[in-house]
């Protein structure tokens, strides 16, 4: 039996869920947060009108088109434990930021430091 970790389910804002999973691994929790996702995406439109699902380290974030009611959330909250599985969504994406401070790009930036 594959070993399974706790989902908890906070309210973000009065029209989000954020689910965080309970793993000190945070590789394995974003793991499992993809996982996750593929089983609320799965739920179809019985799980409510979401409006967009946001992969995090170890969370994922449920937006809907407007605030939920009970029926809209059960499916998720039922969602209590998750377990890796072989579908869990498409890959992680990585951005990157080209960043530069001082000369030209931040003249300002001895004032704004003090």
């Amino acid at each position: 039996m594959t070993p399974t970790l706790p989902v908890r389910w906070l309210w973000a804002t009065e029209s989000a869920l954020l689910a965080r999973i309970e793993s000190e691994d945070l590789e394995r929790g974003a793991t499992l947060a993809r996982a996750l996702r593929a089983r609320v995406a799965a739920l179809g439109p019985g799980g409510g009108p979401r409006r967009e699902l946001v992969v995090g380290a170890a969370s994922l974030l449920v937006r809907f088109a407007a605030p939920p009611g009970e029926r809209e959330i059960a499916p998720l909250l039922a969602l209590e434990r998750i377990e890796s599985t072989a579908d869990e969504g498409p890959p992680p994406r990585e951005h990157r930021f080209e960043v530069t401070y001082g000369g030209e790009d931040g003249p300002d930036l001895a004032e704004g430091a003090r």
